[in-house]
């Protein structure tokens, strides 16, 4: 039923908001409630469901949306990487659509982004990566200045080393770039072997210039040897 419920939020939000009347406004308590499930399959379901219901926005979520950042905080070290992943799309999905509930935290927020850069789990610290980026893209009227100075004075001069750490392969992948690199050349040679131009000796005719046979004799002098016989 959770898994059913989080495919139609992802599929019609707003179908769903507007057609289900009151029922729907018990739909953001119980998701909140799941969240906190030991299942980690329940809670990858309620969190995909309220990320939902982030662009829609309704009213349950807006008044709870403080109960909705303390989930998240809560299941910030979660041990499912999925979990994880899903906390960080949470966090993205409302600085991208409203940014204004992020504003009063934005100190502790960033600090745990920050964090999730360097998440042992790859695409945790790829999903991280995005608040950075979605940061960078805000409309200026959406970012105040508080906000500004947390990421210039606080943030930016720990995450550039951590996004340059980030884009550091270690020694075996590095030895698998190399190889693969190799395979690469090594082929982009035989390909431009394979389209060299052949070019043909052709005889030449009338006034043009001479062309020589490979035993140096003048072609053009059979020719006339010939003529004379005639």
């Amino acid at each position: 039923g959770l898994l059913t419920l989080s495919k139609l939020i992802e599929d019609a939000s707003s179908q769903l908001h507007q057609h289900s009347g009151p029922a729907f406004q018990r739909v953001v308590p119980l998701l909140l409630l799941i969240i906190k499930s030991p299942d980690e399959r329940c809670r990858t379901d309620a969190l995909t469901s309220l990320i939902g219901l982030i662009s829609i926005m309704p009213g349950e979520l807006v008044v709870r949306m403080q109960e909705f950042l303390e989930g998240l905080s809560m299941l910030a070290q979660d041990p499912c990487m999925e979990v994880r992943k899903l906390v960080c799309r949470s966090i993205v999905t409302i600085l991208s659509l409203r940014t204004e509930y992020l504003q009063p935290h934005m100190s502790s927020i960033s600090e745990f982004m920050l964090t999730s850069t360097s998440d042992s789990s790859p695409i945790v610290a790829l999903e991280a990566c995005e608040f950075w980026l979605t940061f960078g893209s805000l409309d200026e009227h959406a970012i105040t200045a508080d906000m500004a100075e947390v990421i210039r004075v606080q943030i930016l001069p720990r995450l550039i080393p951590t996004l340059l750490k980030g884009m550091i392969y270690d020694l075996e992948k590095r030895e698998e770039l190399l190889e693969l690199n190799k395979i690469d050349e090594s082929a982009q040679g035989e390909s431009n072997q394979d389209l060299a131009p052949i070019f043909h000796r052709t005889k030449a005719k009338g006034s043009g210039p001479h062309v020589k046979s490979s035993s140096g004799e003048n072609d053009d002098d059979d020719d006339g040897d010939s003529d004379d016989d005639d």
